[in-house]
């Protein structure tokens, strides 16, 4: 027996979305949602609605798809630079 159509739709969906394309990439990363949210300018509330599936904001797509690929790509020291970031890290900084 396997899964309703449905789950299964919402499955694929939530893969899609890159607010839990994110979450699966930064948490085993060891990014929490508060330093996510600084580092996007984003508010926890709100990264945590990204981790949910709810889609991203124009406003935000740009740096989440840069911080995305930086924890894709990054080295291990500039994963551990993200982990003490301070403050809102520009989109093309990411890069």
């Amino acid at each position: 027996m396997g899964y309703h159509h449905k789950t299964k739709q919402l499955a694929k969906q939530a893969a899609k979305e890159q607010g839990t394309r994110l979450a699966k990439i930064a948490v085993p990363k060891g990014l929490s949602v508060q330093q996510i949210a600084t580092i996007t300018g984003a508010s926890r509330p709100t990264v945590y609605n990204w981790f949910a599936g709810k889609g991203v904001s124009k406003a935000y797509k740009a740096h989440v798809q840069a911080l995305i690929h930086k924890l894709r790509t990054g080295t291990e020291e500039e994963i551990v630079e993200l982990q003490g970031a301070k403050a809102y890290i520009p989109p093309l900084l990411l890069i």
